[in-house]
């Protein structure tokens, strides 16, 4: 299922192939990776995977005190468009909190303007252009 996602062409765009194929199935073996498949009505759709924000080098998030990074994609084009994306980042970003996660921050790709307003309905905020690690430039939002 997830390599079927992986293949969608709104996935590719802006997770690319075949590098995150691989990756996919080391991250959900990562024990710093929590990974969820998302679900409505009992049919998945999504992902969505947190992790220890200053783990790995993101010079985007250096200026950002500790929390949770965060990551997610619709796989089921059927499911774009309707405001799942929103719903179940924010229920993940609520269940973050409630375990005292102080902060967390997402990073869509400049240019990924649908992404960039579904998080922001979600209640990320204080959007910034910053560059990532591999020289792109990408919207740094924050939950708090």
């Amino acid at each position: 299922m997830l390599h079927r996602w992986l293949v969608t062409p709104d996935v590719q765009q802006w997770f690319g192939l075949p590098a995150e194929r691989d990756r996919v199935e080391s991250d959900i073996s990562n024990p710093l990776l929590d990974v969820r498949i998302v679900e409505a009505d009992s049919v998945p759709f999504g992902l969505v995977q947190d992790y220890p924000l200053h783990h790995w080098d993101q010079p985007h998030f250096a200026d950002l005190p500790a929390g949770r990074g965060i990551a997610c994609y619709i796989g089921e084009p059927d499911y774009y468009g309707q405001g799942h994306g929103s719903a179940f980042l924010r229920r993940r970003c609520e269940q973050l909190r409630a375990a005292d996660v102080p902060l967390i921050a997402i990073d869509p790709g400049a240019e990924n303007t649908r992404a960039i307003a579904a998080y922001q309905k979600a209640g990320f905020q204080n959007p910034r252009v910053r560059t990532d690690e591999d020289g792109q430039k990408v919207v740094v939002l924050t939950y708090q």
